[in-house]
């Protein structure tokens, strides 16, 4: 058998359950009016939560942060740039995407030696956000399962976004999302994509709709009908009930016609955010084909770690905010390696362009934010530097001449933060123009002015309270992909909404049955753990019966360690055939060492 055109390279075992189990039924999961989706009549929301670890390791941990560099700044690392532009995530809310793809990409650049000057704009990958918000929340079909890349026993596996597609064909752009996500989306064989990758003559996963209309005053009449019916769709849930019993309309016949009639064809070119005439259209047709050709499109690299990190804020047993530094080291940690991290956090501003007053968080004359409120988050970005003398006056806020109680963080110290709310370059000053009421209009969909000198930048201090759900990613690099196509045998497609911790006194284990789908060799494995330091022991059987993971033939057991949770993938000692339609397992046993503590296996919330 040939490796090297053989489909056989990969094999990926998403651990998910805490307990002995086989592959099951697979379904789709249901996007709920309320944006928390059910599968089996199980609702989760979209979140993510920390897990505590013990003080041994914590310190053992701490003691390596001293040789870490004072700052680090990844648009200038040893001369090089490996951070892309500022995007602007207009008009939708899918800032989880972008803060996901601009982590990925930094990570990519770096990984592949892609870096250029310091000061010169690094675009030799552009990670496409929509291919990421798009096919996240679709689930496989039949033809998924043409090109091969996708088991036929996964189709109707993922998200199912139907209802709410009914009344607005691009809701699942308004999704919300974090790290956990990209994780589970790349480790399942799907992306990253690059914006500029080509199918059929078009570019299909560059942010914008297919007609690639914007908010602009200059509507032809085809623009014009195309907004009112949008909107008068996406609207008509709400609107509806209360047109009736005022007695606006007498039916819903009625309905369409007193739309048209009372909504005001400026409010069509009103994006979701800054309505500045420069954003791609929300009415227009964002969606992709739901196939083998557009899903799996030519991958930049193949998917090899991610890094699910613990985070500077926690709660403790009260629910009350407490500092965590081992948080500040992991993210400095990463960021140290060259890796980007993506983060949650609360901003302001949940739209860019809102007016926050003096209850804002964001100091906007250093562009610097300080939050002490409760821990929660409603946006994500990317971190690409940090620096530890960052001072903490920079953070402190004046309103009506007086100091803001609590504006000022304990200590000095910030992280560096890519947004996604658009930046201005000297091009975009230079070629704006003006509409008919004076307002500037860009010709870049990615220029706004925002951040520290307009560059879409801002300072967040390591004790900000809201900082959540860290995540940093790594991907083989080009001179590591020895084949040229790899297989997934999985247990489940479906995406965690989360991850959480079980710790136990006794040993536990997870396993995933699979059947080989054609003749092959399994060469590969990967888990996922959420606590530092989580020793593994892997071992992995062939000619498995009767559903018993631990039956058949021990084909090869290991032990291996990672020093942060997250998605791992690494080679076996050997490569294992396995003939089509026969059942092997991998088995997984997760401990931690620590005080009287000396077992603990992870569960996962699946949406």
């Amino acid at each position: 058998m040939n490796k090297i055109r053989k489909s056989i390279w990969i094999f990926m075992s998403l651990i998910m359950i805490a307990s002995m189990v086989a592959a099951g039924d697979f379904s789709a999961a249901v996007v709920n009016e309320d944006n928390s989706i059910t599968e089996n009549g199980n609702s989760f929301l979209v979140t993510t939560g920390y897990n505590p670890l013990s003080d041994d390791v914590e310190q053992e941990l701490l003691d390596q942060e001293d040789e870490l560099p004072d700052k680090v700044d990844l648009r200038d690392y040893d001369g090089k740039n490996y951070v892309t532009p500022v995007k602007k995530q207009d008009p939708f809310g899918s800032c989880w995407a972008f803060g996901i793809a601009g982590a990925a990409e930094i990570s990519f650049l770096h990984d592949n030696g892609l870096g250029v000057p310091a000061g010169e704009v690094n675009d030799l990958i552009d990670i496409s956000e929509k291919y990421i918000n798009w096919y996240m929340f679709h689930a496989i079909t039949e033809d998924d399962v043409e090109l091969g890349c996708v088991p036929a026993s996964q189709v109707g596996e993922g998200v199912d976004p139907s209802k709410l597609e009914e009344t607005d064909i691009n809701a699942v752009y308004e999704f919300g999302g974090n790290g956990v996500f990209a994780s589970n989306f790349f480790a399942s064989g799907f992306g990253p994509v690059d914006e500029d990758e080509e199918v059929d003559g078009s570019y299909p996963y560059l942010y914008r709709g297919k007609n690639g209309w914007k908010n602009n005053d200059d509507m032809t009449e085809e623009e014009r009908s195309a907004c009112i019916s949008y909107f008068a769709l996406k609207r008509k849930n709400e609107l509806l009930p209360t047109l009736l019993e005022l007695g606006l309309i007498s039916s819903e016949d009625e309905y369409d016609a007193w739309f048209e009639a009372n909504w005001e064809e400026g409010d069509c070119n009103k994006g979701f955010y800054l309505p500045d005439g420069s954003n791609y259209a929300a009415f227009d047709d964002w969606t992709l084909p739901l196939n083998s050709k557009y899903r799996n499109a030519g991958m930049l690299s193949y998917f090899k770690r991610s890094y699910v990190l613990p985070t500077p804020a926690v709660t403790d047993e009260n629910g009350e905010y407490k500092f965590n530094p081992l948080g500040v080291y992991a993210m400095k940690s990463e960021l140290a390696n060259g890796h980007g991290v993506a983060i949650s956090f609360l901003a302001d501003q949940s739209q860019p362009g809102q007016e926050t007053g003096d209850d804002g968080y964001m100091n906007t004359e250093n562009w610097a934010q300080y939050y002490t409120g409760d821990v929660h988050s409603n946006h994500t970005v990317t971190v690409v530097g940090y620096d530890d003398n960052y001072p903490k006056e920079n953070f402190t806020r004046i309103a009506e001449g007086e100091i803001v109680e609590e504006s000022t963080p304990p200590a000095d110290g910030a992280f560096i933060v890519k947004n996604s709310w658009g930046a201005l370059t000297e091009e975009d000053k230079a070629t704006a123009t003006y509409d008919d009421d004076g307002e500037i209009v860009y010709q870049n969909p990615n220029a706004a002015a925002w951040g520290i000198d307009d560059t879409g930048y801002f300072y967040l201090s390591y004790y900000d309270n809201s900082i959540l759900a860290a995540e940093s990613y790594e991907f083989y690099n080009r001179e590591e992909t020895e084949y040229t196509q790899i297989n997934y045998d999985q247990y489940d497609l479906l995406q965690p909404a989360m991850y959480d911790s079980t710790v136990n006194s006794e040993k536990e284990m997870s396993a995933n049955v699979f059947t080989a789908e054609e003749d092959e060799y399994l060469s590969q494995i990967s888990y996922m753990t959420t606590v530092p330091m989580t020793n593994i022991h892997y071992e992995i059987y062939k000619d498995v019966h009767d559903n018993d993971p631990t039956s058949g033939l021990l084909l090869e057991q290991g032990d291996t360690v990672n020093e942060f949770g997250g998605y791992q993938r690494f080679d076996l000692g050997g490569e294992y055939f396995l003939k089509k339609g026969e059942k092997y397992s991998v088995v997984i046993t997760m401990t931690v060492q620590d005080d009287d503590v000396t077992g603990m296996i992870f569960s996962c919330a699946e949406i």
